[in-house]
């Protein structure tokens, strides 16, 4: 039980920190327009980690039940998380303008 409890722990203060990197990640005009892109590709990439460990909670309820409506529940969050959160054009200006 101690060991669950320092996992999760240690997960919550993963996410945060991966949080707070990605949010110092910022746009400079002045950059060129290839390291700007390539920042905002890290930064997604950071984020869509962070919101990959979302999918930890059905994960475990399955291995513990093996339940496969947390099977389905899993690869429903995970579609739906990659139709949410895939770059665009329009999105990648949203960031630059910020």
């Amino acid at each position: 039980m101690a060991r669950a409890v320092a996992a999760g722990g240690l997960l919550v203060v993963v996410g945060v920190l991966v949080y707070l990197v990605s949010a110092q990640i910022k746009p400079n005009l002045r950059r060129p327009a290839a390291e700007n892109i390539r920042l905002y590709k890290s930064r997604v990439f950071l984020r869509n980690s962070l919101l990959g460990l979302t999918g930890l909670p059905p994960l475990v309820t399955f291995t513990i039940t093996r339940s496969p409506l947390d099977l389905v529940f899993f690869g429903c969050l995970l579609l739906a998380l990659c139709v949410v959160m895939a770059p665009s054009a329009k999105t990648y200006q949203r960031w630059l303008i910020r």
